[in-house]
């Protein structure tokens, strides 16, 4: 009973010291010289602020507000940044996603790297996991149109691979119908899906046949694009 005590004792004034290091490094941020420490120290400081007994430190709101204010967290970038910019900020279900897809770099800056340790804290803060599908839709069919030739060759490859496993994913779905990704006739001009009218549909074709924008050709006129 008396170590069970001595421990409680010990762990409150780690918390509480931890407290403290968290109130003096938000209140100097500013005035210390980040670039300095290693990666090393970096996660270090982040353990002593977030687990400095080796368990969740269970931060309330304010002191929340304060660690997100500090350069510790590691994003795909390979930059420790705060995480005070407007947005949301994520880590991925699966991490080779980025070796998969390629990703903008607007969206690396999005997402930090997974550290499995700092898996309760990343959940109180905010922080959500984000999985392939979701990559796609939210960060990368949105600047579709600004990828070169190859990147969007890679994705639309990717998709057709995983479409099997991703054709069930509603929020994927609408966001593909309204991205201008299939060449429709003789210019062959990027159409949205949704403009466009289903070939296998034999009254569609006895209607609409004449048009040459009327309906997506070569692969977007099989499996798995329709």
């Amino acid at each position: 009973a008396v170590m069970d005590t001595w421990r409680d004792y010990v762990e409150d004034d780690i918390r509480e010291l931890s407290r403290q290091i968290l109130h003096s490094l938000s209140h100097g941020a500013s005035e210390l010289s980040w670039d300095a420490l290693s990666t090393a120290d970096l996660d270090q400081l982040l353990d002593v602020v977030a687990s400095p007994d080796g368990q969740p430190a269970h931060l309330s709101a304010s002191e929340i507000e304060k660690l997100k204010r500090l350069p510790l967290f590691e994003n795909l970038c390979g930059e420790r940044v705060p995480l005070t910019s407007a947005g949301d900020y994520f880590t991925l279900d699966s991490p080779e996603t980025t070796d998969a897809l390629p990703m903008p770099p607007s969206a690396g800056s999005r997402f930090l790297v997974a550290k499995p340790q700092y898996g309760d804290l990343y959940t109180d803060i905010g922080i959500s996991r984000l999985s392939e599908s979701g990559v796609v839709s939210r960060f990368l069919l949105p600047e579709f149109g600004a990828m070169t030739k190859a990147q969007q060759t890679s994705m639309l490859t990717w998709l057709r691979q995983q479409w099997e496993t991703l054709s069930t994913d509603e929020a994927l779905l609408a966001a593909l119908k309204e991205v201008a990704f299939v060449p429709v006739g003789p210019g062959a001009v990027l159409t949205k899906p949704s403009a466009l009218l289903d070939p296998s549909h034999e009254l569609l074709k006895d209607i609409f046949g004449e048009d040459p924008q009327a309906f997506p050709e070569g692969e977007f006129a099989s499996e798995p694009w329709l």
